[in-house]
């Protein structure tokens, strides 16, 4: 669990430390896989961070997993898939 939240958010702010350290925005100059990998952790610690909060009926599992963690594998592997045609 530490691992998935300390990671993706050491990953979103490594931009700040690169800005502080730039003295300019670095996002503007960024690559789109670094966006398109940015961008993919914060929306997979948001799922992560909803299922935490909205607790589901161990009925509604899918597979021994809960809703949560099987739409952030969708995700997961969906942005994977789709980093091949990220331009950059």
């Amino acid at each position: 669990m530490s691992d998935i939240y300390g990671g993706n958010a050491m990953q979103l702010t490594f931009f700040l430390l690169a800005d502080l350290l730039a003295g300019s925005p670095v996002l503007p100059t960024a690559s789109g896989e670094s966006l398109w990998l940015g961008a993919s952790g914060a929306v997979v610690t948001a799922i992560f961070a909803y299922g935490l909060l909205v607790r589901s009926d161990r009925k509604l599992r899918l597979v021994r997993i809960g809703r949560d963690s099987a739409l952030v594998l969708v995700v997961y592997m969906g942005a994977v898939a789709l980093l091949t045609a990220v331009p950059g």
